[in-house]
């Protein structure tokens, strides 16, 4: 028995170590696109907005209510476009103009819901890329090109394991449909969509969540930049008052004051802290792309 156990234990180390390895792989493949926050707290709050589906416009929640699947597949749908930068040009797949497009020629009820979950992404996105991400780029020396990607997968450090469950059966449900209406939006192919979705279907798709987990667990704790729960909790809660504030304003939300895609902050990050360095002589402690108190002050939950 303990030979056997000793072979399990292996097998586990071994199984352990190619997860790792995957993951650092999927940060470095994926160092040039534009993530902010990962599958699982997408999910996250998309699970919560058809949990409190009474916060909503009643029209805009009956659809998600009979399209939960749908809405969800919205939610993660806009990171299937790898390779899109974070340069700003009109048909950027995180511009609202490309998510107000879908909500326009959205041509049955299953792609109104996947419209309505494509732009809670961008709403929860504006948080991410105007100020999580370029504040961990501002504060760290990791660079532009792979620390962006690093922050995205250090946040989903502390989302709990249903919610990437419920990404792997979104993921893997019949979605043709949407993908279709996808493609006819977003006309860009220098990578095929089959492909892009491939990638991105596998970096969801990771066999074993717990060893997942384990391998971002392992990553945090090699790194000397902290991410702390209480950070991503809030920025999470302010996300989600911005998807509320969308669903609730879907013509007039202040969500559409602000740009998903974040250029501005995620462009200037970098040289800012190197002025910083060299008007100071040390390094930046103190975050300075700050939330707005528009935006704080928005109070749904």
């Amino acid at each position: 028995m303990d030979g056997i156990s000793e072979k399990s234990s292996k097998f586990m180390n071994i199984k352990f170590l190619l997860v790792t390895f995957s993951a650092l792989s999927s940060l470095l493949f994926f160092a040039d696109d534009t993530y902010a926050w990962g599958a699982g707290l997408h999910i996250k709050e998309g699970v919560f907005m058809l949990d409190n589906l009474k916060l909503i416009l009643p029209h805009i929640a009956s659809v998600l209510k009979a399209f939960p699947y749908d809405y969800l597949y919205g939610c993660i749908g806009a990171d299937i476009f790898i390779g899109k930068g974070h340069r700003r040009r009109d048909n950027h797949c995180h511009n609202w103009s490309i998510g107000q497009r879908m909500l326009k020629l959205a041509n049955s009820k299953e792609t109104l819901a996947f419209s309505y979950g494509y732009l809670s992404h961008l709403a929860a996105d504006v948080i991410a890329h105007n100020f999580y991400i370029p504040n961990q780029l501002y504060l760290t020396s990791s660079t532009k090109r792979f620390g962006h990607i690093y922050w995205e997968f250090r946040s989903d450090e502390y989302i709990e394991k249903r919610y990437w469950k419920i990404a792997k059966m979104v993921i893997n449900r019949h979605n043709h449909h949407n993908d279709e209406f996808m493609q006819d939006i977003i006309k860009r192919k220098l990578i095929p969509f089959r492909t892009k979705k491939q990638i991105y279907s596998h970096s969801i798709n990771v066999n074993d969540i717990a060893l997942w987990q384990k391998a971002v667990a392992m990553v945090s704790r090699s790194s000397r930049w902290d991410v702390k729960k209480k950070d991503i909790d809030f920025l999470n809660r302010v996300s989600i008052n911005m998807i509320i504030s969308l669903l609730k304003n879907p013509n007039s939300s202040l969500c559409f004051n602000y740009d998903p895609v974040g250029t501005d902050n995620l462009l200037s990050s970098k040289r800012k802290r190197r002025i910083n360095i060299v008007l100071n002589g040390r390094y930046p402690v103190e975050k300075i792309f700050k939330i707005p108190e528009e935006v704080l002050n928005l109070s749904f939950i």
